[in-house]
Formats: C-alpha cells, structure tokens, sequence
C-alpha cells in the first residue's frame, strides 16, 4: 500500500531539487516497508528537476506516524520546510498527528500555533486529548479555555476529553 501511494499522481507537486540522503538509525530494522519508501521517494528526489508528488509526502508521513517513526517524520518535516511545503494544511494535520503519536506534544503545538489547522475542531480536540493521554490535565483544561476564546464550540468528543481532564 505505501509503495504504491508515492507514486500515485497527484496535481499537487512541487519541482524544487533537494539536498541531502534520509539516514536510518540502526534501531528501525523493524520498518523495511518504510525504509524502502523513503529509498525510492530518495531516489526521485535526487534526480535534477524531478518533481516529488505530495501524495508521497503524506503516504510517508502517514506511514511514519502509523509506526511511531519520529527519525523519518523529521527528515520529512525538514524536506517539506526546504521546498516551501510546510503550510500546507493536510500536511500539517499529518505533522500534527505524528508529533502527537510520538508523543512529542512541543513540536505537535508548534505545528498547532502556526498553523491555519487551528480552525479545525479536529485538530484543537487531538490537541486537547494528547495533553490528557500525556497526564498534562492542566494543559488540557488550558487549551480547551483557549478552544473556547477562538469561539469554537465543543462537540461530544470535545466534552468527553474535557471531563477525563477535570
């Protein structure tokens, strides 16, 4: 399914050449089928003027957070900086995620505050829920009075972290 997914075509491409080899740390032996998209999503990258589809940009990162890859999910988080991509907000809402999956809850609300992604309740109640499953209650409560002040309304998710946290 990943392999496929990089390549499928998409309107959405970026042309800009890149830099750089994606290393893997010794300990992701256990994420081939990740090492092998990254291999060809390189080697598309390394060709002069190849554009990089964006469908390969979110099978990777979808794939990274589905693991728990944090390595990968930074190298990507740098490529898509360097080639202009980091506002994209579907690429942001998969940024968000892996951070949050991850369990790196700074770099998930870095993603958040900068990001037009705040007017989703999606992403204000995966904000909020990371902060409870993290043990942070105050935070959670923090950023549910913030949710508030931005004038969104709580859904039946929103509610349901909200009373874990109190």
């Amino acid at each position: 399914m990943l392999l496929w997914s990089c390549w499928l075509p998409s309107s959405r491409e970026t042309s800009v050449p890149a830099t750089g080899n994606f290393k893997f740390p010794a300990e992701s032996k256990n994420h081939e089928s990740l090492k092998l998209g990254f291999q060809l999503f390189d080697r598309r990258r390394r060709k002069p003027n190849s554009a990089i589809k964006f469908s390969s940009y979110m099978a990777l990162l979808q794939e990274c957070s589905r693991q728990g890859f944090l390595h990968g999910g930074l190298q990507l988080h740098s490529e898509m900086i360097k080639r202009g991509l980091e506002s994209d907000s579907v690429l942001q809402t998969q940024l968000l995620n892996l951070y949050i999956k991850c369990d790196r809850l700074h770099f998930a609300r870095r993603i958040f505050d900068g990001t037009d992604i705040r007017t989703s309740i999606v992403s204000w109640n995966s904000m909020i829920a990371a902060y409870c499953r993290s043990g942070l209650a105050e935070k959670a409560l923090s950023m549910f009075s913030e949710f508030q002040m931005h004038g969104l309304h709580p859904d039946e998710f929103t509610l349901s972290i909200i009373i874990k946290a109190a």
